[in-house]
């Protein structure tokens, strides 16, 4: 351990004295003084010469006094220990009473000893770089930061050896792992799931996309952290965004004797990774067992193999070695003036060891960016999932947590993804990488959303069960409230969306701050008896804690609270207006004459249909029926003022409700083919728009076994098909294809004949619905050779028809078939490569690459025509169509050549676009410039200033 002899007058210095003890000892750092040696001792004077000679470094305190001269000396003992540790070549640390700083006049020296103080303290202040003090509250921290500085200079000259040993590194990456390698789904999964499956990070991550401050496009978060001139980096998210899972991947990944496991982390190969929990560093630092970071993983090292010893580290960081220091979590503390603290130490940290990277994360709600901002930190803010994120994590999770099911594994995916492709809240939960995973789990378990009101239920729930058993949500006040358990809390939230139901801005997902308090108020008093002045004390507690770990409700604003997630808002309203017909508050008439005033508002949807979920089906059949038949009466004679979504509403509280009355469900039906009759006459794209986007989606969820289908494909056989001029034909195709339930029915429906585009325009869209619906339970006739005979019509069309919007909308439909075999592949290639019309290959060259992009075959003809294709369209499709992440040099060279030569400004562009992660931006910047040189005012010469730019790259 590294030892200090502190030197400085007694009395008058007493307490500073005892400011830096303190301050050495959170530094490790062993101080030595004249007093532990007995002063009254003849020999001290020589005790404390020889320590301060013999101790590592020097610390001189000085105020006004000169210091006791011993007989037989012309000097003082302080000023005699000072002389030794120069003489002895010691680091002498000098701190000097500020002149200014107010002292008691009992401590200044006068006379001979005056002038003695003044001559020393001139020399002192002329021989070292001093630090001035003012009293014992701001020495310390001087103290702290002069000998936290010292130690990194000494571990570079004659410290432990800058790099580390196999083994330790080792050992180091073995503990990484051990503690941060399994996922924590417990904390996610009902109470009542005793089999939470154990997965491996590694197994699931998905990287996220990221958006930087004043950018509107998007990046993925690889690229940013590995670019060169990122070296510091604020990851910002909302709850459930994944930071702290980025946190651990990228440690993980990192922890390997070699390349980054992960190939897109492979800029920062060498790099150690140093995992900085801070809400854990924040409890060390409050209770006095570290003041650095570097105190931080000392402790570690100490009690869980999780760090490494302070000198070792200091040398480490302070030599040319490569680091990532990862400080997880700056919203998890909680305090403001211990978070503005720390945030100044990571400035600090980030400045004293400039070679090293450093990654901050943080909620965005309650982030004050300045501080890191000022230091040089680029701020960039994760993004929800899309769908291929989201059909990544899907699949991946699946094929886990059911590696011993691949089939169910199969069936589970595949009714999960459906389930947010074709319900937009479910969608919106997906994209908050926590909440994936909650339905991940609850969907390992049961159908999704077969009961959308269970399914909301359960992700409540867990996130309600789990604010008491970990994350310390709504804590016991002692003596003043009684436990609070999930059903009050449950209660508190339908209470919330109640308030904001009835608001003046109608369903709106908002509430004032005095609002809130006044329903958690209101409830406290109601239900505990609490008195005016213990309910609002409490109630101020529960929503500081609800701002604090805001799974649910999060603060928008200074005086404005909200859910995080609108669906939560529109599940509490539906429990609300529940629980209130269940008490007998909300009369039947009441429900009747709320779906007559919402059935035709979109925003109220949700709630509705949640509502018709819970309820008894003979109430759900007479919402059902009212919804279908009451609301949104009478039809204009030309087109909706507001198209009749109240229809689209009853189709899908059908399909939630699954068995309801028949002659409900027939009533639909036929007010469905009415409908469609009604567009038929009008121009109304609008309602043909709301019809195929919404109206389709819900009928796939009832599929063939819709009471009545038998009807609609009566119709549709006698006049529906002869429809083939109307906008809603190809809807209406459709609508027969998932109502079909015997395959000569089907047959006979889609055929192809003579010279009409717009019929055979229709027909393939029912056979494209059809090709879709393959494997998907309850919405494909029960024939084994229907789908191949589906597709051997489409391939057809798609190859043979001499009407190029035939082979375009067949091609397309391919897109959506489901299955991905050798036959469709070379289909696509076939008429990529060949077709007469640039947009039917540009449409094969989207399906190649979406359904085929690490097949062989498929990318050596996208890679052919880059760059043989004569259309720039066709060129343009099949850049944005390859992978990069496979045949990596390859495809750099190809694109490369794309921005050197290619004429076409959107083809050059597009290769920008695909190139940027793929290379250092200088280099790709040089190719810009090298191209922009040669070309004179233009379209290629804007693509490629806008492509220098690093903006999304679109051309005029």
């Amino acid at each position: 351990m590294t030892t200090a002899y502190v030197s400085s007058t007694y009395e008058d210095l007493v307490e500073c004295r005892s400011a830096v003890l303190l301050a050495l000892r959170r530094l490790h750092v062993n101080a030595v003084m004249l007093e532990q040696f007995a002063p009254q001792d003849p020999a001290a004077l020589e005790h404390g010469v020889r320590e301060a000679a013999e101790s590592d470094l020097y610390i001189g305190i000085f105020a006004w006094r000169y210091g006791v001269v011993a007989p037989g000396q012309d000097r003082s003992n302080t000023e005699l220990e000072y002389r030794a540790a120069v003489a002895a070549g010691k680091p002498c640390l000098i701190f000097l009473l500020d002149e200014d700083a107010p002292w008691p006049r009992r401590f200044f020296d006068r006379d001979d000893d005056a002038m003695r103080i003044d001559a020393f303290r001139a020399e002192l202040a002329d021989r070292h770089v001093c630090s001035f003090f003012s009293g014992p509250s701001d020495l310390g921290g001087l103290v702290t930061a002069a000998v936290a500085n010292t130690l990194v200079d000494m571990s570079r000259s004659t410290g432990p050896s800058a790099a580390l040993s196999p083994d330790t590194r080792q050992g180091y990456y073995d503990r990484l792992h051990q503690r941060y390698s399994g996922l924590d789904l417990e904390v996610l999964a009902p109470l009542d799931d005793a089999a939470v499956p154990a997965l491996r990070l590694g197994s699931v991550f998905v990287e996220p996309r990221i958006r930087r401050e004043g950018d509107t496009g998007t990046a993925g978060l690889f690229d940013v952290l590995t670019a060169a001139g990122n070296r510091a980096v604020v990851v910002l998210g909302d709850p459930g965004s994944g930071k702290s899972t980025l946190a651990r991947y990228v440690a993980l990944s990192l922890a390997y004797d070699g390349a980054p496991a992960d190939d897109r982390l492979a800029a920062l190969d060498g790099h150690l990774p140093l995992l900085v929990e801070l809400r854990t560093y924040a409890e060390l630092r409050a209770g006095g067992r570290c003041n650095t970071f570097v105190d931080y993983f000392d402790h570690l090292a100490r009690v869980d193999g999780l760090g490494f010893e302070r000198a070792t580290l200091l040398a480490y960081l302070a030599s040319a070695n490569s680091a990532l220091v990862i400080f997880d979590g700056l919203d998890e503390v909680f305090d403001p003036r211990r978070r503005s603290e720390i945030t100044e130490q990571i400035a600090a940290f980030s400045a004293e060891f400039p070679r090293v990277r450093a990654v901050v994360t943080s909620r965005i709600v309650g982030y004050s960016p300045q501080a890191l901002r000022s230091a040089g930190f680029v701020h960039v803010v994760l993004q929800d999932f899309d769908d291929r994120q989201i059909d990544a994590f899907v699949t991946g999770w699946y094929a886990l947590a059911m590696h011993d099911d691949p089939a169910g594994a199969s069936v589970r995916r595949r009714r999960l993804l459906q389930a947010t492709t074709t319900t937009p809240s479910l969608r919106e939960l997906a994209g908050n990488p926590m909440l994936l995973t909650v339905l991940a789990l609850i969907g390992r378990r049961q159908d999704l959303p077969r009961s959308r009101a269970r399914l909301y239920q359960h992700t409540v729930q867990v996130l309600v069960e789990r604010w008491d058993v970990n994350r310390h949500m709504v804590e016991t006040l002692s003596g003043v409230l009684p436990n609070i358990d999930v059903a009050d809390k449950l209660e508190i939230l339908e209470l919330v969306a109640q308030s904001m139901q009835n608001s003046p801005f109608g369903l709106a997902n908002f509430i004032p701050a005095d609002a809130l308090h006044d329903v958690v108020e209101g409830y406290l008093t109601e239900q505990f008896g609490l008195d005016r002045q213990t309910a609002t004390t409490a109630a101020r507690a529960i929503i500081s804690q609800f701002r604090e770990r805001n799974f649910i409700l999060s603060r928008f604003g200074p005086d404005l609270y909200g859910f995080v997630h609108r669906v939560f808002l529109e599940y509490f309203a539906a429990t609300a207006i529940v629980r209130r017909l269940t008490q007998r508050t909300f009369a039947e008439t009441d429900l009747t004459e709320l779906f007559t005033r919402h059935g035709n508002d979109v925003s109220w949807h949700e709630v509705l249909r949640l509502v018709v979920g819970m309820l008894a089906y003979r109430h759900a059949d007479d919402l059902i029926e009212l919804l279908a038949t009451g609301v949104n009466r009478p039809w204009p004679s030309g087109a909706f003022d507001k198209p009749p979504r109240n229809l689209v509403l009853a189709v899908q509280c059908l399909g939630d409700i699954r068995r309801g009355d028949q002659k409900v469900a027939q009533e639909l039906l036929r007010q469905v083919i009415l409908l469609i009759e009604h567009c038929v006459s009008i121009d109304d794209d609008d309602t043909v728009a709301l019809i195929e986007q919404e109206m389709l989606p819900a009928a796939r969820e009832i599929g063939p076994g819709w009471p009545g289908a038998e009807t609609y494909l009566r119709w549709y056989r006698r006049r529906g098909r002869h429809l083939s001029w109307a906008p809603v034909a190809a809807p209406a195709a459709r609508l027969a294809a998932i109502l079909a339930t015997r395959s000569e029915t089907v047959e006979e429906l889609f055929e192809v004949t003579g010279d009409d585009t717009d019929a055979a325009l229709a027909a393939v869209s029912g056979l494209a619905e059809l090709a879709a619906a393959v494997g998907r339970t309850g919405s494909f006739p029960t024939d084994s050779g229907l789908p191949a005979r589906t597709r051997a019509r489409l391939y057809a069309l798609a190859r043979l028809d001499e009407r190029a919007a035939v082979r375009l909308a067949a091609v397309e439909a391919l897109g959506t078939a489901a299955g991905g075999s050798a036959q469709l592949r070379d289909v696509l290639v076939a008429t990529a490569h060949s077709d007469g019309a640039a947009a039917v290959r540009a449409a094969a060259v989207r399906v190649l690459g979406a359904r085929f992009a690490a097949d062989l075959p498929a990318r050596r003809l996208l890679m052919q025509v880059i760059t043989g294709d004569l259309d720039p369209g066709v060129r343009t499709a099949a850049v944005a169509a390859l992978d990069p992440s496979i045949d990596r040099d390859e495809i750099q060279a190809l694109l490369t050549e794309r921005i050197t030569h290619d004429p076409s400004a959107e083809v050059m562009a597009a290769a920008a676009t695909a190139l940027r992660p793929l290379m250092a931006g200088g280099h790709l910047d040089r190719l810009l410039l090298e191209r922009l040189a040669g070309e004179p005012v233009g379209r290629v010469r804007l693509a490629a200033l806008t492509a220098l730019a690093g903006t999304a790259v679109a051309v005029p």
